[in-house]
């Protein structure tokens, strides 16, 4: 897991501007994962591969 102060470093180190709450919320959650050596590589149904033809997404 991500720690607080690796977290906070790659919000210092971007220097954000956000429209709005929502956008604050998506961005540490990103900045988490980042910090965390996870990568997002897809996402929606795509994201799922395999799956999502099995489960009817």
């Amino acid at each position: 897991m991500a720690s607080d102060k690796s977290v906070m470093a790659v919000i210092r180190a971007s220097r954000p501007s956000f429209r709005n709450d929502h956008d604050k919320v998506a961005f540490l959650v990103h900045a988490s994962f980042f910090s965390a050596d996870y990568v997002l590589t897809a996402a929606g149904k795509s994201a799922l591969g395999e799956i999502s033809s099995l489960l009817s997404i």
